[in-house]
C-alpha cells in the first residue's frame, strides 16, 4: 500500500522488485531494484537526484490509473 499511495501523490518510489505486490506493475513512476544494498541503493538515490530523470519519473506518473479509495467498494461487516 506505501508504493501506491506514494504515486498517487506523484512521488516515485524506490521499491525491491522481490515484493510481490510489485512484481506485475511497470516501472512507470518506479525504480525497481533486483538487490537492495547500500550500492544499489545509493545508485538509485543518485539517479532520482538527476532533474530530468526525475521528470521522467514524475510525467510517468501523470499516465498511471491508480485506483483511489473512494474507488474500492469496502463493506465491512460489524458484530
Amino acid at each position: 500500500m506505501p508504493l501506491l499511495e506514494s504515486l498517487s501523490l506523484r512521488t516515485p518510489v524506490i521499491v525491491g522488485s522481490h515484493i510481490p505486490s510489485v512484481k506485475n506493475l511497470s516501472e512507470q513512476g518506479i525504480i525497481k531494484l533486483k538487490e537492495i544494498n547500500h550500492e544499489t541503493l545509493y545508485s538509485a538515490i543518485i539517479e532520482i537526484l538527476d532533474d530530468q530523470f526525475a521528470q521522467r519519473k514524475y510525467d510517468e506518473i501523470k499516465c498511471l490509473k491508480l485506483i483511489k479509495w473512494k474507488d474500492l467498494d469496502l463493506k465491512f461487516k460489524h458484530g
